[in-house]
């Protein structure tokens, strides 16, 4: 198991966990996968014009995708998925061979941690630290975003500052992942509420990883941590159930009048 791999594999599971919790206040759980697919498009592109990726493309890439997103909607995000696909396969025959592996393996994952997986990570666990020390008040800018607009709290720049750290987060697992897994990964990390899935997941991955590949081995465990959360779920609403169903009293039988 490579650890720099698995530790900015845990990193950006918690980051995506703890994103997801706002973005689903917003309406906009999909966000971060559907970042993937502008990630894919920015990369094929970077590969097209200068032979490799340009970590500053993607970045004002995922700016501009923010500031497209935050004026559109997030109903609006099929139209750019629609977009990055355009580009995606506009791009991918006009690559030269000597980057078309390198292209590959943002569709399959890499296998080691590269520059830019750090580079994209470390602005993701910046962007959201920042969100972690203003909590009070992204929360003002979700829910009461007149009030916070009042007191001069400028709702727009947090919740601009949300999409543009689940973007990069998203552009981030899609070149840690690869393109594919990283929706799986994505939708159980934002999906998910309880930060014990963390743990869960450093733990599952470092287990796993020591048998198949580090992207896959993440992916699987996104999925157990997203199944087991729906299995003691349902276990603990059952047990609820048979609680209240054991305390329920019976009705004493007594003889109705004119029957």
């Amino acid at each position: 198991m490579d650890v720099s791999y698995w530790s900015l594999s845990v990193a950006l599971y918690a980051v995506s966990l703890y994103l997801g919790t706002f973005l689903r206040y917003t309406g906009s759980t999909f966000l971060i996968p559907s970042s993937a697919d502008f990630a894919l498009a920015l990369v094929l592109l970077s590969l097209l014009l200068f032979k490799n990726i340009n970590v500053y493309l993607i970045i004002i890439g995922a700016l501009i995708t923010s500031i497209m997103l935050r004026r559109s909607g997030p109903k609006q995000v099929l139209y750019l998925k629609i977009g990055a696909y355009t580009v995606a396969l506009t791009s991918l025959p006009l690559l030269d061979y000597d980057v078309y592996e390198y292209a590959r393996s943002v569709l399959t994952g890499f296998l080691f941690v590269t520059p830019d997986m750090v580079a994209l990570t470390s602005i993701s666990l910046a962007l959201t630290l920042l969100l972690f020390v203003n909590k009070k008040v992204l929360e003002f800018s979700i829910f009461d975003p007149e009030y916070a607009e009042l007191v001069g709290l400028r709702p727009w720049l947090w919740l601009g500052l949300l999409s543009f750290s689940a973007i990069t987060t998203g552009f981030a697992m899609a070149l840690s992942y690869g393109f594919l897994l990283a929706h799986v990964v994505a939708l159980s990390a934002s999906g998910t509420t309880r930060f014990k899935g963390v743990i869960l997941f450093a733990a599952f991955s470092a287990v796993l990883s020591v048998l198949i590949a580090t992207p896959l081995a993440c992916a699987l465990s996104a999925t157990a941590v997203r199944g087991l959360e729906v299995l003691l779920l349902r276990r603990a609403g059952l047990l609820e159930v048979l609680r209240v169903w054991k305390a329920r009293l019976p009705l004493p039988r007594r003889p109705v009048p004119g029957l």
